[in-house]
């Protein structure tokens, strides 16, 4: 049952025996070695050959790039247009329908101070990271050119009437005339209506009511403070939020500016004493984006804290009082609070500005602000 070691090494030869024989497995090997190496040589020649890895397959021609597409650079760069385009024709565009006519009425004649007021929600998180962008050109090219000022500037995520609210000054309708007919404001208005879901711009004028009539709303905080300078001067305190007040008075049979005016007489007192304060009343004057005559005025007041806004509420002045605000405002008015990145207060007595009326600034005193003594 022995196989000869003679026919063993027959077999072997002939490659009989389930394995190759000596010669042959050598080749194998070798041509084994030869087909690794020439692998090895391709994938040093496709990858590594100028000194640095590359992906071929993340280039343009080669299929899925190697990240997301990164997002537009959040700047607005001025870019000049082939002419210079007249306040006419960049109100027309800007402003739509029917209000173009009156925009432009108002920025040609208004020789005063006015207030462009800008009521937004935004289409997205980047084009409210957008926004910002606009507003910061705003803030810090567009209004030192032009002699204005930034006056407020509030946010509320996900409010239901807003999101953003940004009022500037123009010291007349010649500055803003002359800042909008500039090369480089056609593409940025264009870009800035791109961004937003809601939008309505107003040109306003500020109300005097409050230095006239309710001096006691005119003592709130100023500007943003410190917690040094406030505990030196505590009738400066940063406010927790604001209020945004968008009202439209009613007509016949009721006057309802006669009827809100009693609601501010009649809580004056109490407001103060609680912390909230007029910031600025503005009446809309024209409507540039939006629905004309939606509404009659916009209010900013401060509130110091909510617990005190709430002790003011539930007093019975004003109960007894918001009735009559109830009855002299259209369903269309709105009040929400709002979370300040920058604010001003134009009532405030440093910020008195004589060519009102001489005969009640002395009586301005921020030693008398109510909010001192609390």
């Amino acid at each position: 049952g022995f196989k000869s070691k003679q026919s063993r090494a027959q077999e072997d030869e002939k490659g009989g025996g389930g394995c190759c024989s000596r010669k042959k497995c050598l080749i194998i090997v070798v041509l084994l070695l030869v087909a690794l190496g020439g692998a090895g040589f391709a994938v040093w020649w496709f990858f590594f050959k100028d000194g640095s890895f590359t992906n071929p397959w993340a280039s343009e021609d080669r299929g899925l790039p190697t990240s997301s597409p990164t997002s537009p650079p959040l700047t607005f760069a001025p870019t000049v247009t082939s002419s210079p385009t007249s306040i006419n024709d960049i109100l027309d565009t800007f402003c739509p329908d029917n209000n173009s006519l009156e925009a432009r009425r108002f920025v040609n004649t208004q020789r005063g101070t006015f207030y462009v007021i800008e009521i937004v929600k935004f289409g997205s998180d980047l084009a409210k990271s957008r926004y910002e962008a606009y507003k910061n050109f705003i803030k810090n090219d567009i209004i030192r050119q032009a002699g204005g000022a930034l006056v407020f500037d509030f946010t509320k995520d996900g409010g239901r009437n807003f999101e953003s609210v940004f009022i500037v000054s123009y010291p007349g309708g010649n500055a803003f005339r002359e800042i909008m007919e500039d090369t480089t404001m056609a593409p940025i208005l264009n870009t800035r209506k791109s961004l937003l879901s809601e939008d309505s711009v107003y040109f306003a004028t500020l109300n005097r009511d409050v230095p006239e009539k309710y001096q006691e709303l005119a003592n709130g905080p100023q500007f943003y403070s410190t917690p040094a300078f406030i505990l030196n001067n505590p009738e400066y305190y940063n406010p927790v939020a604001f209020f945004v007040h968008a009202m439209k008075f009613l007509g016949t049979p009721v006057n309802g500016r006669e009827k809100v005016a009693l609601f501010d007489a009649s809580t004056q007192d109490v407001k103060s004493k609680n912390g909230i304060f007029a910031h600025g009343w503005f009446d809309i004057i024209s409507t540039c984006r939006g629905r004309t005559g939606e509404f009659d005025q916009i209010r900013i007041e401060s509130i110091k804290t909510f617990e005190e806004m709430g002790d003011a509420m539930a007093t019975n002045d004003w109960v007894e009082a918001q009735r009559n605000r109830e009855a002299g405002l259209a369903p269309a008015s709105y009040s929400n609070y709002a979370y300040y990145t920058d604010f001003g207060n134009l009532y405030h007595p440093d910020n008195f500005s004589p060519v009102w009326s001489p005969a009640w600034s002395p009586a301005w005193s921020p030693a008398m602000s109510p909010a001192a003594e609390v």
